[in-house]
């Protein structure tokens, strides 16, 4: 059967609603943060081995299924290790990489026009839930429980790139034994996460992720959340791409 599903767009909310109220705010604050981002961001070659890994295995994830690499080598900081694709939990919108310790969980980010359609409401608007609530739909559903299920001894992480970091957020959210979250360049979240430990990988000066996890500063005090700004790599073909983290 075909694991070819997707998410599906939802009507826009009005301007003035809560969310793009929020939305407008948190622009406000990553304004003001802009310049503390700048003067403090860190070269992306000092990123940990779990975030060069999941890096990587959102990369593999923009691959249609069939077309993703059975195994991935990650070797990074001294460090290396192997990871295998489940072709059990192999999706278009999203996949797994394990071996005998780790699952990674990753979702993919924007490459067709339902995402875009995505992508825009949360622009204007800030995060949609109906959007991201449709992903729990079907197969998906299945899919992530299968991810429970399958790597409950394991450590689990969840990845995702841009609008595939959103997804991962609010899946993350949804489990009780996610051990890390790294999502990069990622799109707005809802809320305050704090089921998991979540670390965001931000270029400076990428404006679809500045706003993300700005919650006037509470997601400090309350949440499990933090951001690490990096500069933008030299090799990069743009600051929102994925290639900042793989080179």
């Amino acid at each position: 059967a075909s694991n070819d599903v997707r998410p599906i767009p939802r009507a826009l909310p009005a301007l003035d609603s809560p969310a793009a109220m929020a939305f407008i705010l948190q622009g406000l604050q990553s304004v003001i943060q802009a310049p503390v981002r700048m003067a403090t961001a860190a070269d992306v070659n000092t990123m940990s081995f779990n975030a060069k890994m999941c890096a990587m295995v959102s990369d593999a994830c923009y691959a249609r299924p069939g077309d993703r690499p059975e195994v991935i080598q990650v070797a990074w900081k001294g460090s290396s290790t192997s990871l295998r694709l489940d072709c059990q939990i192999d999706y278009v919108e999203f996949c797994v990489y394990a071996n005998d310790t780790v699952a990674v969980l990753s979702f993919k980010g924007t490459d067709c026009a339902d995402d875009i359609v995505v992508d825009a409401g949360m622009v204007v608007t800030g995060l949609l839930s109906s959007n991201i609530g449709a992903l729990t739909f079907g197969r998906h559903n299945a899919g992530i429980t299968t991810f429970k299920s399958k790597y409950g001894k394991l450590f689990k992480i969840v990845t995702g790139h841009s609008l595939g970091g959103t997804y991962a957020v609010k899946v993350a959210e949804a489990m009780s034994d996610i051990q890390e979250v790294h999502v990069f360049n990622s799109g707005p979240v809802e809320g305050i996460p704090h089921k998991s430990c979540y670390t965001h990988h931000h270029i400076v000066g990428d404006l679809i992720s500045a706003n993300t996890g700005n919650q006037m500063f509470v997601e400090h005090l309350a949440g499990n959340w933090r951001t690490i700004s990096y500069t933008c790599h030299s090799e990069a073909t743009s600051r929102h791409s994925l290639d900042n983290f793989t080179k």
